[in-house]
């Protein structure tokens, strides 16, 4: 250690004279030296076993009060005012790679980013929150569902009786013994359910203008009503109810599929 790290020096012919301050001693052991350390070196320069008592006392004073403060910059910070659950993360192998350091009974620091730290946690079988820097809880987000949204359903006409299922049978029957039909599609099947009056051809025709975004042409008599005939595009099933445009309105037409006599465009075989 050179002697201006700890004092400075003020010439007077013909000796030397040293100011030793809390501030050059501070400086000092910053820099890594020990009490010890600066003793030595102070007795090296006045050439002399014994300084005085109180440059003894000032360089001891010094020492102890450096360091009692002290500044970290972690990553995440944990704390708790349950202090046996503070123990038992510290304490916990699984949470090992978080490389958590104890700074009181209360506190945990991790050099790892926050979320890591959460995801590590909740993993273990814990539920920490994230606290922001206002001691706010930060509330997180669900992922939002990617399911395409139905419009709302409207009141359609009186629902017709539950299914027949002796009609369903039939026409699940009637496509599998004839080898010429096609199986039914997943779609086909869902409309067998509920659209009783039409046969397998027209069931086809339905799911094929569904299942491709075509327009198609339906017979359609809500309960007692004259049957009417509606060209519809942009269908959306639900069962069991059918969301479609029409070209005559300016907003979704709701049919039910039991209500539905016949489709008229033809499908593909």
């Amino acid at each position: 250690m050179e002697h201006g790290e700890d004092s400075r020096r003020t010439v007077r012919h013909p000796a030397s004279l040293w100011h030793i301050t809390p501030a050059s001693l501070r400086r000092a052991l910053d820099t890594g030296h020990t009490a010890d350390d600066l003793l030595h070196v102070l007795r090296s320069i006045a050439d002399t076993a014994v300084l005085p008592e109180q440059l003894t006392a000032l360089v001891r004073s010094a020492a102890d009060a450096h360091g009692r403060v002290r500044l970290t910059t972690p990553a995440s910070l944990l704390h708790s005012t349950d202090t046996a659950l503070i123990a038992e993360i510290a304490a916990s192998g699984r949470l090992a790679p978080l490389s958590l350091r104890v700074l009181a009974p209360t506190v945990l620091t991790s050099p790892l980013p926050g979320d890591t730290v959460l995801a590590a946690l909740r993993d273990a079988g814990y539920a920490p929150v994230h606290e922001q820097h206002d001691a706010a809880i930060r509330l997180e987000r669900p992922a939002p569902d990617r399911h395409p949204l139905l419009p709302t359903p409207r009141t359609a006409g009186p629902a017709p009786d539950a299914p027949d299922l002796a009609h369903l049978a039939e026409i699940l029957l009637s496509a599998t013994s004839d080898q010429t039909v096609p199986r039914l599609s997943p779609t086909e099947q869902i409309l067998a359910r509920d659209a009783q009056h039409l046969d397998p051809p027209a069931l086809r025709r339905l799911a094929h203008a569904i299942d491709n975004a075509l327009e198609t042409a339906i017979t359609y008599a809500p309960g007692k009503g004259r049957p009417t005939t509606h060209t519809i595009h942009s269908l959306e099933l639900d069962p069991p109810y059918l969301y479609a445009w029409t070209d005559t309105d300016d907003e979704v037409n709701t049919f039910h599929l039991g209500h539905i006599q016949d489709v008229d465009a033809e499908a593909p075989a």
